[in-house]
């Protein structure tokens, strides 16, 4: 299928598209690149597993494995399904994927909405203060 592609960037966090272009332009010169998007609302818990049933819904349509490239979320994404599916999987790039990747800032904020029943705003601000060791706030607090 000829809209398959060589190369394929995840994308788990559409805000964070922009930082990732430069470096997509760049493999786009050398290879047929393509962007994989999941997203999911601002409350919604990130499911990994939708996220590896929807990338290989996507994937199955390719004959040849193909070479994958995430970063921070994205690249767990792409670690979970090369560990799953290594055969559909020529390489794997990973940047900036932590050595604990399920301890990340999404598991401490879902773990906070837990323990304090308010809104996200304050939630936030405190895993703004307890994170970066600032309280000063994001929003509005009341």
């Amino acid at each position: 299928m000829a809209d398959i592609p060589d190369g394929l960037w995840l994308c788990a966090n559409p805000r964070l598209r922009q930082f990732d272009r430069p470096l997509f332009d760049q493999l786009s010169q050398h290879m047929r690149m393509r962007c994989w998007h999941y997203a999911q609302t601002a409350d919604e818990p990130c499911s990994l597993e939708i996220a590896l049933v929807l990338l290989h819904d996507y994937l199955k349509q390719q004959s040849q494995p193909v070479h994958l490239v995430g970063h921070g979320l994205s690249g767990i994404v792409g670690l979970l399904y090369a560990q799953r599916y290594p055969e559909r999987v020529q390489s794997l790039t990973l940047l900036s994927v932590g050595v604990t990747p399920a301890v990340n800032w999404y598991a401490h904020y879902y773990a906070l909405r837990e323990l304090l029943p308010c809104r996200r705003s304050i939630v936030l601000n405190q895993w703004y203060g307890c994170c970066l060791g600032h309280n000063a706030p994001i929003g509005p607090t009341l």
